[in-house]
């Protein structure tokens, strides 16, 4: 119970955070997006607002509905600004679904609802991510060129095995995506998520304070989501009915059905969320990137 009121006082105090550097860095929500001066003075109040009810956790349902309009008012810059904020959403959602007297109730941890919701936009807004880095790859090769020490990360080295090392830059960039896309759609269905949940938030955490820096403050918001699902002990999911199909088959001794539908599933599954996105992405116009 310590553990667990500690670790949601720590999500309020990092979210709040962002907002207090964003704030004073004349940015919105992310460095990388900049205010214009006409408008500058309004959103660093705002955000410092923001912030305090977080941080006080006061009127946490209007905190959140205040960073769902913050993620809409995104969308002015493009869809695929909107998109790369998804993470960001995790955090209101957690707050909105909050009682109103929040400031007066002594919320230790999640309810299942909560957490749900958090561990499925979190792990979409990764899914998503991975995807738009293929989409956009000149961006993705930008961050390489200019962070050549984030091509030597271990994990993403993994998805890049018996690659022809030619091409070291260009197979990072797919290899860094589908990293991405694997542990967004594992989180999202709820499939070992504390494992995913712990190797996500090293590399989050690396990304911050060793490769880019400061600048990527904003990774606090799915650190702490990831955090708040990582130390939950309601993780559910959305693959009950195949668990349930498994234990069934176990208890009858049907160890053929049993494989054979773990691997049927696995091939729809595979070829939904993987090969039939990257066989489109082939023929997607990418000249006006």
């Amino acid at each position: 119970m310590a553990t667990r009121a500690m670790n949601r006082t720590l999500n309020h105090a990092l979210a709040s955070l962002v907002l207090m550097y964003s704030a004073t860095n004349d940015s919105l929500v992310m460095p990388s997006y900049p205010l214009e001066p006409t408008s500058a003075t309004f959103f660093k109040f705002f955000q410092v607002f923001l912030g305090i009810l977080m941080l006080t956790q006061t009127a946490l349902p209007l905190a959140g509905a205040l960073v769902i309009g913050t993620w809409i008012y995104l969308w002015r810059w493009g869809w695929l600004v909107a998109a790369d904020a998804i993470p960001v959403v995790s955090v209101a959602v957690m707050y909105i679904m909050s009682p109103w007297q929040s400031h007066k109730v002594a919320i230790t941890e999640m309810s299942d609802v909560q957490l749900r919701w958090v561990r499925l936009v979190l792990g979409f807004g990764f899914f998503a991510l991975g995807w738009l880095k293929i989409y956009n790859y000149h961006l993705t090769a930008g961050v390489a060129d200019n962070y050549p020490s984030v091509m030597d990360d271990p994990m993403i080295g993994f998805f890049s095995m018996g690659t022809n090392a030619a091409f070291h830059r260009e197979n990072w960039i797919v290899a860094f995506a589908l990293a991405e896309v694997l542990s967004g759609f594992m989180l999202m269905m709820g499939i070992f998520t504390r494992v995913w949940g712990s190797l996500m938030l090293w590399v989050l955490v690396k990304l911050m304070l060793v490769n880019f820096g400061w600048d990527e403050i904003p990774h606090i918001y799915p650190i702490a989501a990831t955090l708040a699902v990582v130390f939950s002990n309601k993780a559910s999911s959305e693959f009950s009915i195949i668990e349930r199909l498994q234990r069934k088959a176990g208890r009858e001794g049907r160890t053929a059905f049993r494989f054979a539908s773990v691997l049927l599933a696995s091939l729809i599954i595979s070829a939904l969320t993987v090969y039939t996105l990257l066989y489109a992405f082939t023929y997607v116009n990418r000249t006006n990137l």
